[in-house]
């Protein structure tokens, strides 16, 4: 009698665990689906915390701007001179020199210093054209020509050319600027470059995140637009030179994992090409691959916080190839480039394309003085511009 009312026992506590085991992995489902999923708990506190860090990042951007409008002087960060007018952002990941150290503008353009020298001496950056192996033979002509050239004898222009605002003035507008560039990398070490593609905002070229890319503009308008540029009075804007490309690319080599960065494209660089998907930080698709799609600026990878030099839109420099039958350079990929488009790259067309974008704040350079003149970069989509004390 015993045994069997201890079996009865041992029944009951049997259906009372099962019973148990259930309510349990019902709680802890009801739990899991509470931390978890789009409106969880967990979810929901990650969110929180990107959107408090946006916010700080945002508040520490918008007191740069308020510094920059107070500096009417220039002033100096970690060995560097910040023109009047502008201020370092002193954010994480952009207060460094290698890293690519970031100034604003009071309005919010913002740019990235390139530390080079002229010689290169003592294993510094030298500052220079490079012929990087990916520039296109169009036409039994390759698309690489030194603007320093562009006063040689036997320099001609095209009718195409002329009516197309390149000339001889604009030639030699374009050697003294290269010329002022290398005095004010002698004077100051560097050059700042447009952190973005230039963008428009309010019929304004502006050099921010997150706007639609100046774009479809022949080289004269870009030209013209990069000179016109505010800067304050102690600096100038100007159309990139093909040196500061080529030197800009170097430095993102030399400082970053994208050691290829001239010659390759990659999904890792998750750059805008036709053929490669656009993911954002938290790798959500922007844009999959085999859709022509421009993207607004700054939406794709940073390197060494410099967007976009490989895709998203092609950008004029100052490198010119008057008298034939095609005249402008682009430099970089574009939204329908595949294969031979990485950042190094260097195609020509013809005076009067438009489908190029200026990348003038989005690349700048510090020159010597209080000089006016303004140099300005324009590409496809993308936009180099530098600033001169």
């Amino acid at each position: 009698m015993l045994n069997k009312k201890t079996r009865k026992n041992a029944g009951i506590t049997l259906i009372a665990l099962v019973i148990t085991i259930v309510v349990l992995l019902i709680l802890a489902g009801v739990s899991i689906a509470t931390l978890t999923g789009d409106n969880g708990i967990l979810t929901q506190a990650t969110k929180a915390k990107e959107q408090t860090q946006k916010a700080s990042i945002e508040e520490q951007r918008k007191l740069a701007q308020i510094e920059a409008t107070m500096n009417s002087e220039n002033t100096q960060y970690k060995g560097v001179t910040i023109p009047a007018g502008f201020a370092p952002t002193r954010i994480e990941g952009e207060d460094t020199l290698e890293n690519g150290l970031v100034i604003t503008d009071s309005k919010g353009n913002e740019f990235v210093w390139i530390p080079c020298t002229i010689d290169g001496a003592n294993d510094t950056l030298k500052y220079q054209r490079t012929r990087f192996g990916v520039e296109e033979v169009d036409n039994g002509t390759e698309a690489f020509k030194d603007e320093l050239t562009l006063l040689n004898n036997d320099v001609t222009y095209s009718t195409t050319d002329t009516n197309n605002g390149i000339n001889a003035e604009i030639s030699k507008e374009i050697v003294a600027q290269i010329q002022a560039e290398k005095k004010s990398i002698s004077t100051y070490g560097g050059y700042y470059i447009g952190r973005y593609e230039t963008g428009v905002l309010n019929n304004t070229a502006v050099i921010q995140q997150n706007q639609t890319p100046y774009a479809e503009i022949k080289w004269s308008t870009a030209y013209s637009l990069a000179k016109g540029i505010d800067t304050g009075n102690r600096a100038t804007s100007y159309l990139c030179s093909s040196y500061a490309w080529d030197t800009a690319i170097n430095f993102i080599q030399n400082n970053t994992t994208f050691t290829n960065y001239a010659t390759a494209r990659t999904v890792a660089m998750n750059e805008n090409w036709f053929d490669m998907e656009v993911k954002d930080a938290s790798g959500n698709t922007i844009k999959p691959a085999g859709i022509t799609q421009r993207l607004e600026t700054g939406r794709t990878t940073a390197k060494a916080n410099i967007y976009d030099m490989g895709g998203n839109v092609a950008e004029f420099t100052t490198e010119l190839m008057p008298g034939t039958s095609e005249t402008v350079v682009f430099r970089g990929g574009n939204y329908y480039s595949y294969n031979h488009t990485p950042a190094g790259s260097r195609w020509d067309n013809i005076a009067g394309s438009s489908n190029a974008v200026l990348r003038f704040p989005s690349h700048f350079i510090l020159k010597v003085a209080l000089s006016t003149e303004k140099i300005f970069d324009k590409g496809w989509n993308n936009n180099l511009f530098r600033i001169i004390l």
